[in-house]
Protein backbone atom coordinates (compact mmCIF):
# COMPACT_ATOMS: atom_id res chain seq x y z
CA UNK A 1 0.00 0.00 0.00
CA UNK A 2 1.36 3.38 -0.99
CA UNK A 3 1.47 6.41 1.29
CA UNK A 4 -1.38 7.95 -0.70
CA UNK A 5 -3.50 4.80 -0.32
CA UNK A 6 -2.80 4.73 3.41
CA UNK A 7 -3.81 8.37 3.73
CA UNK A 8 -7.05 7.64 1.85
CA UNK A 9 -7.82 4.71 4.15
CA UNK A 10 -7.11 6.81 7.22
CA UNK A 11 -9.39 9.56 5.93
CA UNK A 12 -12.20 7.05 5.34
CA UNK A 13 -11.86 5.63 8.85
CA UNK A 14 -11.79 9.09 10.38
CA UNK A 15 -15.36 9.72 9.22
CA UNK A 16 -16.67 6.17 9.64
CA UNK A 17 -19.78 5.83 11.85
CA UNK A 18 -19.25 4.67 15.44
CA UNK A 19 -21.55 1.84 16.52
CA UNK A 20 -22.07 0.94 20.17
CA UNK A 21 -22.27 -2.45 21.88
CA UNK A 22 -23.96 -3.10 25.24
CA UNK A 23 -24.85 -6.77 25.63
CA UNK A 24 -23.73 -10.23 26.69
CA UNK A 25 -21.11 -11.89 24.49
CA UNK A 26 -19.26 -15.20 24.44
CA UNK A 27 -15.55 -15.93 24.09
CA UNK A 28 -13.44 -19.11 24.04
CA UNK A 29 -9.84 -18.75 25.15
CA UNK A 30 -7.22 -19.61 27.71
CA UNK A 31 -7.35 -16.20 29.45
CA UNK A 32 -10.11 -14.56 31.46
CA UNK A 33 -11.16 -11.65 29.20
CA UNK A 34 -10.67 -8.93 31.82
CA UNK A 35 -7.13 -10.13 32.56
CA UNK A 36 -6.06 -10.62 28.95
CA UNK A 37 -2.40 -9.69 28.53
CA UNK A 38 -2.27 -6.53 26.36
CA UNK A 39 1.11 -7.49 24.96
CA UNK A 40 -0.09 -10.80 23.56
CA UNK A 41 -0.64 -10.51 19.82
CA UNK A 42 -1.29 -13.40 17.46
CA UNK A 43 -1.88 -13.53 13.70
CA UNK A 44 -5.51 -13.92 12.70
CA UNK A 45 -7.74 -13.52 9.66
CA UNK A 46 -8.37 -9.90 10.63
CA UNK A 47 -4.77 -9.13 11.60
CA UNK A 48 -2.42 -11.40 9.58
CA UNK A 49 0.69 -9.74 11.01
CA UNK A 50 -0.43 -10.00 14.62
CA UNK A 51 0.02 -6.24 15.20
CA UNK A 52 -3.03 -5.66 17.41
CA UNK A 53 -3.76 -7.24 20.80
CA UNK A 54 -7.38 -8.33 20.73
CA UNK A 55 -9.82 -11.16 21.35
CA UNK A 56 -12.68 -12.37 19.15
CA UNK A 57 -16.09 -12.69 20.80
CA UNK A 58 -19.39 -13.96 19.42
CA UNK A 59 -23.02 -13.22 20.19
CA UNK A 60 -23.98 -16.80 20.99
CA UNK A 61 -22.44 -19.75 22.78
CA UNK A 62 -22.68 -21.91 19.65
CA UNK A 63 -20.92 -19.36 17.43
CA UNK A 64 -18.11 -18.83 19.96
CA UNK A 65 -17.41 -22.57 20.12
CA UNK A 66 -17.62 -22.91 16.32
CA UNK A 67 -15.09 -20.08 15.96
CA UNK A 68 -12.70 -21.69 18.42
CA UNK A 69 -12.86 -25.14 16.84
CA UNK A 70 -12.32 -23.87 13.32
CA UNK A 71 -9.58 -21.44 14.33
CA UNK A 72 -7.81 -24.37 15.99
CA UNK A 73 -8.27 -26.55 12.90
CA UNK A 74 -6.67 -23.82 10.77
CA UNK A 75 -3.51 -23.77 12.90
CA UNK A 76 -0.64 -25.82 11.40
CA UNK A 77 0.40 -27.21 14.79
CA UNK A 78 -1.26 -27.09 18.20
CA UNK A 79 1.10 -25.63 20.79
CA UNK A 80 1.04 -28.07 23.76
CA UNK A 81 2.06 -25.24 26.14
CA UNK A 82 -1.13 -23.27 25.47
CA UNK A 83 -3.61 -23.54 28.33
CA UNK A 84 -6.86 -25.41 27.59
CA UNK A 85 -9.61 -23.28 26.11
CA UNK A 86 -12.49 -22.26 28.37
CA UNK A 87 -15.86 -20.75 27.55
CA UNK A 88 -16.51 -17.30 29.02
CA UNK A 89 -19.66 -15.20 28.97
CA UNK A 90 -19.61 -11.54 29.97
CA UNK A 91 -21.34 -8.18 29.70
CA UNK A 92 -19.60 -5.79 27.34
CA UNK A 93 -19.92 -2.04 26.79
CA UNK A 94 -18.10 -0.41 23.88
CA UNK A 95 -18.97 3.04 22.57
CA UNK A 96 -16.91 3.12 19.38
CA UNK A 97 -17.08 0.04 17.16
CA UNK A 98 -16.23 -0.05 13.45
CA UNK A 99 -18.87 -2.08 11.62
CA UNK A 100 -17.56 -3.89 8.51
CA UNK A 101 -19.85 -6.88 8.90
CA UNK A 102 -21.60 -6.77 5.51
CA UNK A 103 -20.26 -7.02 1.95
CA UNK A 104 -21.04 -3.37 1.20
CA UNK A 105 -19.29 -2.19 4.36
CA UNK A 106 -16.23 -4.30 3.51
CA UNK A 107 -16.26 -2.91 -0.03
CA UNK A 108 -16.06 0.63 1.35
CA UNK A 109 -12.47 -0.20 2.34
CA UNK A 110 -11.63 -2.23 -0.77
CA UNK A 111 -12.19 -5.58 0.94
CA UNK A 112 -14.10 -8.78 0.14
CA UNK A 113 -14.64 -11.86 2.28
CA UNK A 114 -13.19 -14.25 -0.36
CA UNK A 115 -10.15 -12.00 -0.69
CA UNK A 116 -9.53 -12.03 3.05
CA UNK A 117 -10.18 -15.78 3.24
CA UNK A 118 -7.72 -16.47 0.41
CA UNK A 119 -4.86 -16.13 2.91
CA UNK A 120 -6.09 -19.17 4.84
CA UNK A 121 -5.96 -22.76 3.66
CA UNK A 122 -9.64 -23.48 4.12
CA UNK A 123 -9.52 -26.75 2.19
CA UNK A 124 -6.75 -28.06 4.44
CA UNK A 125 -8.70 -26.91 7.45
CA UNK A 126 -11.78 -28.78 6.24
CA UNK A 127 -9.80 -32.02 6.28
CA UNK A 128 -9.20 -31.46 9.99
CA UNK A 129 -12.81 -30.73 10.93
CA UNK A 130 -14.54 -34.04 11.64
CA UNK A 131 -17.01 -32.09 13.78
CA UNK A 132 -18.23 -29.88 10.92
CA UNK A 133 -21.87 -30.26 9.88
CA UNK A 134 -22.81 -30.81 6.25
CA UNK A 135 -24.10 -27.23 6.05
CA UNK A 136 -20.86 -25.80 7.46
CA UNK A 137 -18.71 -27.93 5.16
CA UNK A 138 -20.68 -26.73 2.13
CA UNK A 139 -20.38 -23.10 3.29
CA UNK A 140 -16.61 -23.47 3.59
CA UNK A 141 -16.28 -25.25 0.24
CA UNK A 142 -18.08 -22.36 -1.48
CA UNK A 143 -15.86 -19.83 0.30
CA UNK A 144 -12.71 -21.81 -0.56
CA UNK A 145 -13.74 -21.91 -4.22
CA UNK A 146 -14.29 -18.16 -4.29
CA UNK A 147 -11.04 -17.57 -2.41
CA UNK A 148 -9.03 -19.45 -5.04
CA UNK A 149 -9.78 -16.69 -7.53
CA UNK A 150 -8.11 -14.18 -5.22
CA UNK A 151 -4.74 -15.91 -4.90
CA UNK A 152 -3.01 -13.19 -6.89
CA UNK A 153 -4.54 -10.37 -4.82
CA UNK A 154 -2.06 -10.40 -1.98
CA UNK A 155 -2.88 -6.77 -1.27
CA UNK A 156 -6.05 -7.75 0.60
CA UNK A 157 -4.04 -9.39 3.38
CA UNK A 158 -2.05 -6.18 3.81
CA UNK A 159 -5.18 -4.06 3.54
CA UNK A 160 -7.24 -5.81 6.22
CA UNK A 161 -4.21 -5.67 8.52
CA UNK A 162 -4.00 -1.90 7.98
CA UNK A 163 -7.74 -1.42 8.51
CA UNK A 164 -7.56 -3.26 11.85
CA UNK A 165 -4.39 -1.50 12.99
CA UNK A 166 -5.65 1.95 12.00
CA UNK A 167 -9.05 1.37 13.62
CA UNK A 168 -7.31 0.45 16.87
CA UNK A 169 -4.88 3.37 16.63
CA UNK A 170 -7.67 5.87 16.05
CA UNK A 171 -10.88 6.08 18.06
CA UNK A 172 -12.32 2.58 17.80
CA UNK A 173 -12.60 0.07 20.65
CA UNK A 174 -13.32 -2.88 18.38
CA UNK A 175 -14.73 -4.07 15.05
CA UNK A 176 -17.85 -5.93 14.01
CA UNK A 177 -16.82 -8.38 11.29
CA UNK A 178 -18.57 -11.01 9.15
CA UNK A 179 -17.88 -14.59 10.10
CA UNK A 180 -16.74 -16.99 7.39
CA UNK A 181 -17.67 -19.88 9.71
CA UNK A 182 -21.28 -19.14 10.73
CA UNK A 183 -24.26 -16.95 9.81
CA UNK A 184 -23.73 -14.46 12.62
CA UNK A 185 -21.23 -11.66 13.16
CA UNK A 186 -18.12 -11.64 15.34
CA UNK A 187 -16.77 -8.86 17.53
CA UNK A 188 -13.07 -8.03 17.76
CA UNK A 189 -12.30 -6.36 21.09
CA UNK A 190 -9.13 -4.27 21.05
CA UNK A 191 -6.87 -4.28 24.11
CA UNK A 192 -4.07 -2.21 22.68
CA UNK A 193 -1.99 -2.09 19.54
CA UNK A 194 -0.11 1.16 19.80
CA UNK A 195 1.94 2.55 22.74
CA UNK A 196 -0.37 5.53 23.27
CA UNK A 197 -3.64 3.61 23.09
CA UNK A 198 -4.64 0.96 25.62
CA UNK A 199 -8.21 -0.18 26.22
CA UNK A 200 -8.65 -0.98 29.90
CA UNK A 201 -10.70 -4.18 29.92
CA UNK A 202 -12.00 -3.67 33.46
CA UNK A 203 -13.81 -0.50 32.30
CA UNK A 204 -15.77 -2.32 29.60
CA UNK A 205 -16.09 -5.96 30.71
CA UNK A 206 -18.29 -6.96 33.66
CA UNK A 207 -19.93 -10.01 35.21
CA UNK A 208 -17.58 -12.59 33.70
CA UNK A 209 -18.90 -16.15 33.95
CA UNK A 210 -16.56 -19.08 33.40
CA UNK A 211 -18.53 -21.98 31.91
CA UNK A 212 -15.56 -24.32 32.09
CA UNK A 213 -13.31 -26.11 29.64
CA UNK A 214 -14.44 -26.57 26.06
CA UNK A 215 -14.06 -30.03 24.55
CA UNK A 216 -11.96 -29.14 21.52
CA UNK A 217 -12.27 -32.16 19.27
CA UNK A 218 -9.04 -33.66 17.84
CA UNK A 219 -8.05 -32.13 14.53
CA UNK A 220 -5.19 -34.42 13.62
CA UNK A 221 -1.41 -33.87 13.59
CA UNK A 222 -1.16 -32.42 10.08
Amino acid sequence: MTHEEGATLGAALSVAPHSSIDRRVWYVGSHVPESYAPGLRQPSMWDPGGRVSMIKAAFSRKDAITNAMIDLAMQPVRDPKVAPERLFEFSLRLDAVLDISTPDKLAAYGLTMPGIASFHDIERGLERMPFASAALRERLRVLAGAARTFRVREDEGTLIEKVTALACAMTFDGMLVPSPWHEGRDLLIFYDGWPDRVIMAHDTIEDVRDHGAVDMLPTGPS
